[in-house]
């Protein structure tokens, strides 16, 4: 699906690390072999944009071979929850940027969202008081 975004903040910058860029660059290198002409990231094998139901199949495969008995279903969606989840967790990423990428309005959405996060941090912030 082509569309705009829902809101002002949904048009933003968000530049790509190195795995995203080699992953792109994989995609890439995978059509030229294949002589598959797109503009599209994710495309089928005529160039042709990949509905939303085969995307979701296909990601179906990837996380039960992965995740085998544990597998659970999850929309595609739940990758960018996945990706502010872990953002979060590493301690690393001040939640303002987390909310930046992911596009929220305001941080107290960002913030409300991801508070299960933010609480293990805490618990883990004072268990190293502990250790002092």
């Amino acid at each position: 699906m082509i569309t705009d975004t829902k809101t002002v903040n949904g048009d933003r910058y968000i530049p790509l690390n190195n795995t995203a860029i080699n992953a792109l660059k994989q995609i890439q290198d995978y059509n030229q072999y294949y002589n598959i002409q797109t503009n599209l990231v994710v495309s089928n094998d005529k160039g042709a944009m990949v509905n939303e139901r085969n995307l979701q199949r296909t990601l179906d495969r990837v996380l039960k071979k992965g995740m085998g008995d544990d597998y659970k279903h999850h929309g595609i969606h739940s990758l960018r929850h996945t990706m502010g989840s872990m953002a979060l967790s590493t301690g690393k990423i001040d939640i303002k940027v987390v909310s930046e990428i992911l596009g929220h309005s305001d941080i107290n959405l960002t913030y409300n969202k991801y508070i299960h996060i933010i609480k293990e941090q805490k618990t883990q912030a004072l268990e190293l008081l502990d250790v002092i």
